[in-house]
């Protein structure tokens, strides 16, 4: 257990001032700019449920819709292919598609020909296993124009390599929800997509791509974390918080977080880096309709307008410390007010005595699976309000309830 000393309780009230500042604007995006796909619309949720609670029974309803109407929204990120078919074909930036295949033999053949291109293509590429997406699953791997000799010999490496993806399946284990997401998983048909590497500059301390991953909560972008940095925290406010993770590390048993500068030439020089990327993080969550996910960016420092998605997660397993409690309230209080709505639940308690207010979200009425969705019909984008077309097909959920802060 974490110890407390007085500069915890100072970040834990710094963390519950930053969500407050946060609740007006999740507000106007409830109101303004967000859709809730119905297959997120389920989660079972109380007062006080944390961060990985929410998670949880998030999967659980994934697990009873797939057995009691084959619903397989969870695919838009288990699925990596499908994922990454959604965000080509509605337009968003990501790395370069070359071709998403459940075809082995088809794998095999378009890899032959990329050889063949030579120069056309950049390497190294990526081939992304579509049904493994744990990384503990080992379903990623980068090829260089070298490594596509000898795919005429079932026993070359890449071939070995795509014959034991092809036939494994993918789990997530030791976390609360394996008994309900492992059996999902099993499901998913096997294949591969071939992806280009991110142009950007590799400068993160990893030598990897600079890349946050975006919590986005009912379409607004709450925080960002540079895991490659373990970890530093992006804030709305141009606020970047450093908290060592590493167990022999002060900041790891007391939750203490430092003002960290070594990223704060993204916001304080002549671009603002993080804007472009909060916005296109909203902007993915808005157009799946999802109440919360994580979104993973890559940033370019050549081209601070031109973010590229990576991937998204629908059940992250970073610890967000003393911004964990309050992202959680983040995502709870809006399903909290759906909840109340639906079973038309009233209040106890005095309104004068509830300090918050929650809108109570709107639902699409439509029947398209999550990963299905064309956004030509509905163009998204973060900052839009809604149109009479999408009013047209919303649920009858609509209005505000009130929502107490400790919720």
């Amino acid at each position: 257990m974490a110890m407390m000393d007085g500069s915890s309780y100072s970040e834990e009230e710094h963390a519950r001032q930053y969500y407050i500042s946060q609740v007006p604007l999740i507000q106007e995006s409830i109101r303004k700019n967000f859709i809730l796909h119905p297959y997120f619309s389920h989660t079972a949720v109380w007062r006080g449920i944390r961060l990985q609670d929410l998670y949880t029974e998030r999967i659980k309803t994934f697990a009873s819709q797939r057995d009691e109407a084959g619903a397989t929204g969870y695919q838009i990120e288990k699925d990596k292919c499908k994922m990454l078919e959604f965000f080509d074909s509605n337009g968003f930036r990501i790395p370069k598609m070359l071709g998403v295949y459940r075809d082995k033999s088809q794998l095999i053949q378009r890899l032959k020909e990329l050889k063949n291109e030579g120069n056309s293509i950049q390497f190294p590429i990526f081939l992304k296993s579509c049904h493994l997406t744990q990384g503990s699953n080992e379903g990623t791997i980068p090829l260089r124009s070298s490594a596509l000799t000898g795919l005429d010999y079932p026993e070359s490496p890449l071939r070995q390599w795509i014959d034991e993806k092809w036939e494994q399946r993918g789990s997530d284990e030791n976390r609360p929800w394996t008994k309900y997401i492992n059996p999902l998983l099993k499901m998913l048909e096997p294949g591969v997509a071939i992806q280009s590497s991110f142009s950007g500059l590799p400068i993160s301390p990893e030598d990897s791509p600079l890349e946050v991953k975006v919590e986005v909560v009912w379409g607004r972008a709450y925080l960002g974390l540079f895991s490659d940095y373990h970890d530093v925290v992006a804030l709305r406010s141009d606020e970047f918080q450093y908290i060592d993770r590493t167990e022999d590390g002060f900041a790891f048993w007391t939750y203490k977080a430092d003002s960290d500068r070594r990223l704060q030439w993204l916001t304080n020089g002549e671009h603002n880096y993080m804007n472009p990327v909060w916005q296109l993080a909203e902007r993915a969550a808005i157009a799946i309709g999802i109440d919360e996910v994580r979104v993973d960016i890559f940033i370019n420092p050549l081209k601070p307008d031109e973010p590229e998605i990576n991937e998204i997660s629908l059940s992250s397993g970073h610890n967000y410390f003393f911004h964990a409690p309050f992202l959680a309230k983040a995502w709870s209080g809006p399903l909290l007010a759906l909840k109340r709505r639906r079973n038309r639940m009233h209040f106890t308690t005095p309104k004068e005595n509830r300090p918050g207010f929650w809108a109570v979200p709107r639902v699409k009425n439509l029947g398209e699976e999550v990963w299905e969705q064309n956004l030509s019909v509905w163009p998204v984008k973060s900052g839009d309000n809604l149109n009479s077309d999408r009013d047209s097909a919303l649920d009858v959920v609509v209005g505000s309830a009130s929502i107490a802060d400790t919720s």
